[in-house]
């Protein structure tokens, strides 16, 4: 179906693909989910070693950083809805190779951790690819950028809200390998919900980078991030906002421990924070343009430094849910004006790359902060280092308040996509 007879068809019609992106990233964040949860219990009962583990666990991050420095290429070479079939069905594969192999032939410890980190590097092109679809399929169902992109990031944050408990519950029913076969066919699953609901002439690759080589398409990507001056400060923020809010899954967790008393107030917390992430990105789809979009940008630095102060002062379980759920809020409102600003910015010939590339950009520290607060944690109080990271984000809520390319939202004139 072309793009024009779509626009005379019934509503149903027009909004089905766009109704298929949503549960197709909704379920690929669901086989993500069951995966980061399933390979360090898996690699932990293969193993028998807490040090393994921990590696297996930070190749997730260490694969989605790679992945975004050149993942962008391969999707607008492909076209959008191709790299999201075969960027997911490609996941899947190393996730099913993980049990069959280690239960037919066995496993040295070095090719669990190839196939592991294969399977989250394959990721990106999928995940790169499903935003990438989003202003077209929005353009034909005649739904706004902001309201179609709360609708495709509330799918994800739905599913990484259930996938956890999902994951362990698989896990104590049918062990870690059938974990990772549920992330296998779950991925599969998103692959067919494209391959099959989303017309074939969407998302197909057009421009020079079918034609260019690669590392002149990949430059292509980076000079238009490099002039564009707020797409640059939002990456920037992002990277910093990145290295302060990382390590807070890892703190919560002691803190849980340590002063709540256990496992059941760490996943309230984690409840409140999906909870909160959801209801931000459905309030900005609702609100759309009324928002003010620079006081949502500020809006996460500023309440991440008041939440994570206040958990210094070691208040009561009910008040620290709260805050997650606040962070998580401004989060969802945050993220969801992050994609719209990319979509409406970025020309569609170069939308993989360009948002691959901020990804990569965003995601550059955060190991380093992950790792600092691990080296902190032995010799700093815990209340220390959350009052440490609330008056940072206070510091970044002041910077990103006098940075003059963070001041205009206005979207470009123009279609939506484009420039």
């Amino acid at each position: 179906m072309s793009t024009i007879e779509s626009l005379d068809a019934p509503a149903g019609t027009r909004r089905a693909p766009l109704a298929a992106l949503i549960a197709a990233s909704a379920v690929a964040r669901l086989g993500r989910e069951l995966t980061v949860v399933a390979v360090p219990w898996f690699v932990l009962r293969a193993t028998g070693s807490a040090a393994r583990t921990g590696l297996a666990s930070t190749l997730e991050g260490l694969a989605t950083l790679a992945a975004g420095f050149g993942a962008g290429v391969l999707v607008d070479r492909l076209g959008f809805r191709r790299a999201g079939v075969l960027g997911d069905l490609a996941c899947a594969a190393p996730l099913v190779l993980v049990p069959a192999l280690y239960r037919a032939t066995g496993l040295a410890f070095w090719q669990l951790l190839a196939l592991v980190f294969i399977a989250y590097l394959l990721t990106a092109p999928g995940d790169l690819a499903r935003q990438g679809l989003v202003p077209e399929l929005a353009a034909r169902a005649r739904l706004g950028l902001a309201r179609a992109n709360a609708a495709v990031q509330a799918g994800p944050r739905v599913a990484a809200l259930c996938g956890p408990a999902l994951a362990g519950a698989t896990i104590a029913l049918l062990g870690a390998s059938n974990a990772l076969w549920g992330g296998a066919v779950a991925f599969a699953c998103s692959a067919a919900l494209l391959g099959l609901l989303i017309p074939p002439a969407a998302g197909v690759a057009r421009g020079r980078a079918a034609r260019e080589p690669y590392l002149a398409a990949l430059r292509d990507g980076w000079r238009f991030v490099r002039r564009q001056r707020t797409l640059r400060a939002i990456s920037v923020t992002f990277a910093i906002t990145n290295f302060l809010d990382e390590p807070v899954s890892l703190l919560l967790l002691v803190y849980a421990d340590r002063v709540l008393g256990g496992a059941a107030a760490l996943g309230l917390l984690f409840a409140a924070l999906g909870a909160g992430g959801v209801a931000g990105a459905l309030l900005f789809g609702a609100l759309d343009r009324r928002l003010p979009r620079r006081l949502v940008f500020l809006g996460f630095p500023a309440t991440s430094a008041v939440a994570y102060g206040l958990i210094a002062f070691t208040p009561p379980l009910a008040a620290i849910a709260v805050a997650q759920f606040a962070v998580g809020f401004s989060a969802g409102l945050v993220n969801t004006l992050n994609a719209t600003v990319v979509h409406e910015r970025a020309p569609r010939a170069l939308l993989g790359r360009v948002a691959g590339l901020r990804s990569a950009i965003a995601l550059a520290a955060a190991p380093l902060g992950a790792g600092a607060t691990a080296a902190l944690l032995g010799a700093v109080e815990l209340r220390a280092i959350f009052a440490g990271i609330a008056a940072l984000f206070m510091a970044v809520t002041a910077v990103v308040a006098a940075t003059p390319a963070l001041r205009d939202w206005r979207a470009p004139a123009g279609v939506p996509g484009g420039e």
